[in-house]
C-alpha cells in the first residue's frame, strides 16, 4: 500500500534502540522515501528553542530579493 500522509518517525531507536527496532525503523524510513519521497522527524533531541531559531533564519533568507539571495548562491 503506498503511502498518502507524510509519515512521522521517531528516530530514538537509532541511538537507543535493539538491532529489530533499528530494522524496523529502517524499513519505515525505506516506505517513506520510495512512496512518498518525505517523511518528519521525531525523537532527534534538537530543542524547539533551536528549531524555531532556523525556521526564524530561513524565513528571513526566504524573503529577500533574488539579488541578495543570489549573492549566497553555490556553483553548480
Amino acid at each position: 500500500m503506498t503511502l498518502l500522509e507524510v509519515p512521522v518517525l521517531d528516530i530514538t531507536p537509532l541511538c537507543c534502540g535493539d538491532v529489530a527496532a533499528r530494522r524496523r525503523l529502517a524499513g519505515e524510513i525505506d516506505r517513506a522515501c520510495r512512496d512518498i519521497g518525505f517523511l518528519v522527524i521525531a525523537g532527534h533531541g534538537v530543542s524547539e528553542t533551536m528549531l524555531a531559531g532556523a525556521a526564524s533564519v530561513s524565513r528571513t533568507f526566504f524573503a529577500l530579493d533574488e539579488s541578495e539571495k543570489q549573492r549566497v548562491a553555490q556553483a553548480a
